[in-house]
């Protein structure tokens, strides 16, 4: 299966890893350039944009800080509908979710 992960800190990279590991072909997206350069030392492919990795994947995982969900959500609203999107942002509800995406499929 194809999967996107914007944002790869430390939550999403482990989620990441272990989904790897088990074959999924992973494209990820993260503005930290380290955390990119490691990423593609593991064998990641890695997308310049948020975009990239969303338009790739069948799942969307957006695993970022709490107060950078809306502007993630934003950023891959147009490729949304057609994905399942996982947000793993602490205390934000499926209702934050569905504001900014309106009835894509999400998962929180």
């Amino acid at each position: 299966m194809r999967l996107g992960f914007i944002g790869f800190g430390k939550m999403g990279s482990s989620l990441g890893k272990a989904l790897k590991k088990k074959g999924h072909e992973i494209t990820i997206f993260d503005h930290s350039k380290e955390v990119v350069r490691e990423a593609e030392r593991q064998g990641f492919s890695v997308a310049g944009a948020s975009r990239g990795a969303a338009q790739k994947a069948e799942i969307v995982f957006v695993c970022v800080k709490p107060n950078d969900l809306k502007t993630a959500l934003s950023e891959i609203k147009p490729w949304a509908g057609e994905k399942i999107i996982v947000s793993i942002a602490a205390g934000k509800k499926s209702a934050s979710i569905k504001k900014v995406l309106g009835n894509a499929k999400s998962v929180r």
